[in-house]
């Protein structure tokens, strides 16, 4: 075999014994805090009464094929105190209150899957730096629309606005209320390429199923 032959031969082995691939784009997935205390999709009740406002669910990985990724870091996950303020507050437990727990499962679980060429730090700094360039309420309410959870919206008169903001087709994720039965907003998705900064359209893969007609 030549050198570059073995080289292909390797990578791919690599691969296939990790069963995952490298990823290839960001998912920046930003949850509304009200409607997962009441969602199916997770059974127990919020901690505290969360506030009406977007925070973030994950910074996550993927690839365009939606398959098992490669994660090639060893890094555990420790405090980032020099954001753990911050993170508090646009990046909490909305369930179980434990901040530290839910942050050190989306290291292990996704994050991991950055680095290289992400740090741990730089990890957590750029999730809080993409919250708060797009802030999602805000695009939302410029387009006169608001929260109001026994109205239905229809579900293009949300993505519209934020497509037309960010010149990128979003991903949007809706779970049924448990007490109305009503498909819900629960997360808008917002994907970008691997250097976590430039925005790209969102895969289909991206979005659950919502009805025509959601609340909010």
């Amino acid at each position: 075999m030549t050198q570059s032959i073995l080289i292909i031969y390797f990578l791919s082995l690599v691969v296939f014994v990790n069963g995952g691939v490298p990823f290839e784009f960001f998912q920046f997935v930003e949850q509304w805090g009200p409607n997962v205390c009441n969602t199916g999709a997770r059974v127990s009740p919020c901690h505290t009464p969360p506030q009406a406002k977007f925070t973030i669910h994950g910074l996550w990985p993927s690839n365009h094929s939606n398959a098992h990724l490669l994660c090639q870091s060893i890094t555990k996950y420790t405090k980032v105190l020099l954001l753990e303020r911050q993170l508090n507050i646009s990046w909490p437990d909305l369930k179980g209150g434990m901040n530290n727990e839910f942050w050190t499962h989306e290291w292990n679980f996704h994050g991991k899957c950055s680095d290289p060429p992400f740090s741990l730090f730089q990890y957590f700094q750029m999730s809080l730096n993409l919250l708060q360039k797009f802030d999602v309420l805000a695009i939302l309410k410029a387009a006169g629309l608001n929260p109001q959870t026994s109205q239905n919206i229809g579900i293009q008169n949300i993505m519209t606005p934020i497509q037309r903001t960010t010149k990128k087709y979003p991903g949007i994720r809706c779970y049924k209320n448990v007490k109305t039965g009503k498909s819900q907003l629960n997360e808008i998705v917002l994907c970008l390429e691997k250097d976590g900064a430039t925005l790209i359209d969102c895969p289909t893969f991206v979005s659950s199923t919502c009805a025509k007609s959601i609340v909010w």
